[in-house]
């Protein structure tokens, strides 16, 4: 497994069950209102988890959330040699990379928060 895909699975290990079950719906390409219909939730609820996915994902303000959110999905667990064979390969490996220099943004931001609580500290 790639780094692409270990990120990938750790960041849908953010997502709660229910997240996930969305997640798939939108990889199948329905709409907030279909998703809605077939859980037999409000359409409203529906757009609150995918919001909620995007954040979990890191693709707040990113262009094209809903494509990547589902090529993450579709990427994960599946087997770089299947993917490379699929034209979802190429969108996929950008929302993995995405999410990885997301992630890389996250922890560069922790790491300045720790060294100003650190200072604080010292103080």
């Amino acid at each position: 497994m790639t780094q692409e895909h270990r990120i990938a699975n750790a960041l849908m290990e953010r997502l709660s069950p229910q997240q996930y079950n969305v997640l798939e719906l939108i990889s199948q390409g329905k709409s907030n209102t279909a998703i809605a219909n077939q859980l037999r939730i409000h359409p409203k609820t529906a757009e609150n988890y995918t919001s909620a996915i995007y954040r979990a994902l890191n693709l707040v303000g990113e262009d094209q959330p809903r494509i990547k959110a589902a090529a993450m999905f579709i990427a994960k667990g599946t087997d770089p040699l299947v993917l490379q064979t699929t034209s979802n390969y190429a969108m996929a490996m950008t929302a993995v990379k995405q999410a990885k220099a997301a992630l890389e943004r996250a922890e560069t931001r922790l790491r300045a928060t720790r060294a100003a609580l650190d200072q604080i500290e010292e103080r």
